[in-house]
C-alpha cells in the first residue's frame, strides 16, 4: 500500500466501510461482491429475539442469510460456555486471559448483532480492567450468563436446532 497512508477501519469491521476505506486508498477500484437477495421481511425466523440485531449481524455477512444462520450455530457451540470458562479461569489466578476471553466474547457477539451478550461481555470485561471486586464481576458474570443462555436458546429454537 502507499506509503504515508494513515487511515484505519475499526473494530467490528464493516463490510462496506472497508470497501469505502480501500477505495480511498487504492488506485483501483475493487469490485465490491454482490450481496445475496434478503429474504421477504415477515420470514425472518429471528425477528423478535430480544437482545438480537439480526440485521447488523445480516450486513456484516453481506446479507447471507445462510451464513448468518451458519455463524450462529458456530458462535454458540463456540462460546456458549464462556462464562464458565472464565469462571475457571478466575478461580485459577488466570485472571488476564478471563479478561481476554470476556473482551472476544464481547467482539463476536457484536460482529453477529448479539446486542445483549456484547453489552454484558463488555460490562464485565470494564470491570475486570478496573479491578473490580470478585463479588461485583460475579454478578456480571451472572447476568452475561443468563443473557447468553436465553439468547442461545431463542436461537436455537427459531432455527429448528
Amino acid at each position: 500500500l502507499a506509503a504515508g497512508m494513515d487511515d484505519y477501519v475499526a473494530k467490528p469491521v464493516m463490510p462496506d466501510r472497508l470497501y469505502g476505506t480501500l477505495e480511498r486508498w487504492l488506485r483501483f477500484q475493487p469490485e465490491r461482491p454482490a450481496a445475496p437477495p434478503r429474504p421477504p421481511a415477515g420470514h425472518d425466523p429471528l425477528a423478535g429475539i430480544d437482545g438480537l440485531d439480526a440485521a447488523a449481524g445480516l450486513a456484516n455477512v453481506r446479507g447471507n442469510v445462510d451464513t448468518y444462520h451458519r455463524l450462529l450455530r458456530l458462535f454458540a457451540s463456540m462460546h456458549g460456555d464462556d462464562v464458565e470458562r472464565w469462571r475457571r479461569l478466575r478461580e485459577t489466578g488466570e485472571r488476564e486471559t478471563a479478561r481476554r476471553l470476556a473482551h472476544s466474547l464481547k467482539g463476536s457477539a457484536g460482529v453477529l448483532g448479539i446486542t445483549g451478550v456484547q453489552q454484558h461481555a463488555a460490562a464485565l470485561e470494564t470491570a475486570m480492567r478496573a479491578d473490580a471486586s470478585d463479588a461485583d464481576q460475579d454478578a456480571l458474570a451472572d447476568r452475561l450468563e443468563s443473557e447468553l443462555a436465553r439468547v442461545l436458546g431463542r436461537v436455537a429454537a427459531a432455527l429448528g436446532r
